[in-house]
């Protein structure tokens, strides 16, 4: 099985991937932590992450994976999740309020290169829009996907979601 976790920036996938990893003891890779080890600050770079992301997609089975799920990378992603020929649960962080994301941005440290030069804000838009529009296409739909959205706006959000996330991984006893 393997689990994908998308979302804005400051949405809770870290913390959603955290909860999953203790349930199920799968490894949690982050395209940032690729990113924190690769990116330097050059074009290249940002795509050799995604070659890093897309091997750990396709070498491990029982595997928490975690990006936004915009942009141009979720293209090769999706397929790669296909190919796997693996059911795939994907989670959709949210947060009721943009200004959630930001407050939780501040507090972020991104401690790698950022050769594309996009404004913070900007960039939280564009991916709610990308976002938005996947939804309404069925972007993430597919015969072997399972598909929820979780809300992560706080501890109450995280408490209740794990007996979702028992129920669609199958551990409730």
């Amino acid at each position: 099985m393997r689990i994908l976790i998308i979302g804005n920036i400051g949405s809770g996938k870290t913390t959603l991937g955290k909860i999953i990893q203790e349930l199920t003891g799968f490894k949690f890779i982050q395209i940032d932590e690729i990113r924190r080890k690769y990116l330097k600050e050059k074009i290249s770079e940002e795509y050799f992450c995604l070659q890093e992301f897309l091997k750990n997609i396709e070498d491990n089975n029982n595997v928490i994976l975690e990006f936004t799920g915009a942009g141009c990378h979720k293209f090769a992603i999706k397929r790669a999740l296909e190919l796997t020929g693996d059911s795939v649960l994907i989670f959709l962080c949210k947060t009721k309020l943009l200004s959630t994301l930001r407050e939780r941005i501040e507090k972020k440290a991104f401690d790698y290169g950022n050769p594309f030069n996009i404004d913070i804000n900007e960039h939280i838009l564009y991916i709610e829009d990308n976002i938005k529009q996947d939804i309404c296409s069925k972007f993430w739909i597919s015969n072997k996907f399972r598909f929820a959205e979780v809300f992560m706006e706080g501890l109450d959000d995280i408490k209740s979601n794990e007996n979702l996330l028992k129920t669609m991984l199958k551990l409730d006893k």
